[in-house]
Protein backbone atom coordinates (compact mmCIF):
# COMPACT_ATOMS: atom_id res chain seq x y z
CA UNK A 1 0.00 0.00 0.00
CA UNK A 2 2.94 2.23 0.59
CA UNK A 3 4.79 1.83 -2.79
CA UNK A 4 0.77 2.25 -4.26
CA UNK A 5 0.81 5.25 -2.32
CA UNK A 6 3.88 6.82 -3.11
CA UNK A 7 3.34 6.42 -6.69
CA UNK A 8 0.38 8.45 -6.80
CA UNK A 9 2.19 11.48 -4.78
CA UNK A 10 5.06 10.80 -7.29
CA UNK A 11 1.97 11.03 -10.49
CA UNK A 12 0.61 14.13 -8.62
CA UNK A 13 4.31 16.51 -8.46
CA UNK A 14 5.35 15.62 -11.88
CA UNK A 15 1.62 16.26 -13.37
CA UNK A 16 2.07 19.55 -11.37
CA UNK A 17 5.24 20.01 -12.26
CA UNK A 18 4.16 19.78 -15.84
CA UNK A 19 1.15 22.26 -15.57
CA UNK A 20 3.18 24.73 -13.50
CA UNK A 21 6.09 24.17 -16.44
CA UNK A 22 3.46 25.45 -19.16
CA UNK A 23 1.89 27.50 -17.46
CA UNK A 24 4.96 29.80 -16.61
CA UNK A 25 6.21 28.69 -20.34
CA UNK A 26 2.81 30.33 -21.61
CA UNK A 27 3.56 33.65 -19.63
CA UNK A 28 6.74 33.91 -20.08
CA UNK A 29 6.71 32.94 -23.77
CA UNK A 30 8.69 30.34 -24.68
CA UNK A 31 9.99 26.94 -22.95
CA UNK A 32 13.49 27.71 -22.93
CA UNK A 33 12.91 31.10 -21.08
CA UNK A 34 10.22 29.13 -18.47
CA UNK A 35 13.15 26.73 -17.98
CA UNK A 36 16.10 29.14 -17.16
CA UNK A 37 13.28 31.47 -15.13
CA UNK A 38 12.64 28.02 -12.69
CA UNK A 39 16.71 26.94 -12.88
CA UNK A 40 17.00 30.64 -11.82
CA UNK A 41 15.10 30.48 -8.76
CA UNK A 42 16.08 27.32 -7.85
CA UNK A 43 19.79 28.32 -8.10
CA UNK A 44 19.32 31.64 -6.32
CA UNK A 45 17.59 30.67 -3.58
CA UNK A 46 20.06 27.99 -3.24
CA UNK A 47 17.38 25.45 -3.43
CA UNK A 48 15.11 27.25 -0.93
CA UNK A 49 12.68 27.66 -3.73
CA UNK A 50 11.97 24.36 -3.84
CA UNK A 51 9.88 24.34 -0.29
CA UNK A 52 7.32 26.51 -2.66
CA UNK A 53 7.47 24.60 -6.29
CA UNK A 54 7.23 21.24 -4.53
CA UNK A 55 3.73 21.66 -2.56
CA UNK A 56 2.50 24.06 -5.60
CA UNK A 57 3.34 21.14 -7.80
CA UNK A 58 1.55 18.80 -5.45
CA UNK A 59 -1.35 20.89 -5.18
CA UNK A 60 -1.83 21.44 -8.98
CA UNK A 61 -1.34 17.95 -9.87
CA UNK A 62 -3.78 17.14 -7.01
CA UNK A 63 -6.12 19.22 -8.63
CA UNK A 64 -5.69 18.08 -11.99
CA UNK A 65 -5.44 14.65 -11.64
CA UNK A 66 -9.03 15.00 -9.90
CA UNK A 67 -10.62 16.74 -12.21
CA UNK A 68 -9.52 13.88 -14.99
CA UNK A 69 -10.89 11.39 -12.70
CA UNK A 70 -14.29 12.73 -11.94
CA UNK A 71 -14.71 13.78 -15.76
CA UNK A 72 -13.90 10.05 -16.36
CA UNK A 73 -16.39 9.09 -14.05
CA UNK A 74 -19.61 10.77 -14.91
CA UNK A 75 -21.32 9.49 -17.73
CA UNK A 76 -21.66 10.89 -20.97
CA UNK A 77 -25.00 11.50 -23.09
CA UNK A 78 -24.68 12.45 -26.53
CA UNK A 79 -27.27 15.29 -27.44
CA UNK A 80 -28.79 13.69 -29.73
CA UNK A 81 -30.36 10.91 -27.21
CA UNK A 82 -31.07 13.43 -25.05
CA UNK A 83 -35.02 13.62 -24.99
CA UNK A 84 -37.04 16.34 -23.47
CA UNK A 85 -40.84 15.92 -22.74
CA UNK A 86 -43.81 18.34 -23.05
CA UNK A 87 -45.77 18.35 -19.86
CA UNK A 88 -47.90 20.98 -21.44
CA UNK A 89 -51.86 20.06 -23.39
CA UNK A 90 -51.30 21.22 -26.67
CA UNK A 91 -48.30 20.01 -29.04
CA UNK A 92 -45.71 22.32 -29.60
CA UNK A 93 -43.12 22.47 -32.13
CA UNK A 94 -40.10 19.96 -32.09
CA UNK A 95 -37.68 22.04 -33.72
CA UNK A 96 -37.38 25.37 -34.91
CA UNK A 97 -37.89 26.07 -38.41
CA UNK A 98 -35.32 27.69 -40.81
CA UNK A 99 -36.12 30.51 -42.70
CA UNK A 100 -36.02 28.57 -45.77
CA UNK A 101 -38.86 26.42 -44.52
CA UNK A 102 -40.96 29.42 -43.75
CA UNK A 103 -40.11 30.96 -47.75
CA UNK A 104 -41.41 27.32 -49.29
CA UNK A 105 -44.20 27.63 -46.54
CA UNK A 106 -45.35 31.04 -47.83
CA UNK A 107 -44.67 30.13 -51.21
CA UNK A 108 -46.85 27.03 -51.19
CA UNK A 109 -49.41 29.21 -49.91
CA UNK A 110 -49.57 31.54 -52.46
CA UNK A 111 -49.56 28.85 -55.55
CA UNK A 112 -52.46 27.10 -53.11
CA UNK A 113 -54.14 30.73 -53.67
CA UNK A 114 -53.08 31.21 -57.26
CA UNK A 115 -55.16 27.55 -57.83
CA UNK A 116 -51.62 25.33 -58.12
CA UNK A 117 -51.65 21.73 -56.86
CA UNK A 118 -49.62 20.35 -54.63
CA UNK A 119 -47.98 18.03 -57.11
CA UNK A 120 -47.19 21.05 -58.79
CA UNK A 121 -46.11 23.03 -56.47
CA UNK A 122 -43.87 20.14 -55.11
CA UNK A 123 -42.42 20.03 -58.75
CA UNK A 124 -41.69 23.48 -59.38
CA UNK A 125 -39.91 23.44 -56.37
CA UNK A 126 -37.54 20.85 -57.00
CA UNK A 127 -37.10 22.16 -60.41
CA UNK A 128 -35.69 25.44 -58.73
CA UNK A 129 -33.68 23.21 -56.26
CA UNK A 130 -35.25 22.68 -53.09
CA UNK A 131 -34.80 19.11 -51.17
CA UNK A 132 -37.88 16.77 -51.06
CA UNK A 133 -37.21 16.87 -47.04
CA UNK A 134 -37.12 21.12 -47.13
CA UNK A 135 -40.39 21.05 -49.29
CA UNK A 136 -42.11 18.11 -46.94
CA UNK A 137 -41.10 20.07 -43.83
CA UNK A 138 -43.19 23.04 -45.23
CA UNK A 139 -45.67 21.18 -45.95
CA UNK A 140 -46.18 19.66 -42.53
CA UNK A 141 -45.45 22.81 -40.84
CA UNK A 142 -48.60 24.52 -43.56
CA UNK A 143 -50.44 21.31 -42.31
CA UNK A 144 -50.10 21.87 -38.57
CA UNK A 145 -50.87 25.86 -38.22
CA UNK A 146 -54.16 27.42 -39.12
CA UNK A 147 -54.46 29.45 -42.16
CA UNK A 148 -54.54 32.63 -42.26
Amino acid sequence: MAKKNSNIQTYRVLTGMTVIYLGVAIAVGDLVSAGTLVLASIICTAGLSLIVWFPCSWLVGFLVLYLINSLKRKSFVPPSEIVVQSTSVEAEPTAVLSNDILAIAQYIKKSRNKGASDSQITNRLKWTGWTEKDIKMAFTYLASTPIT
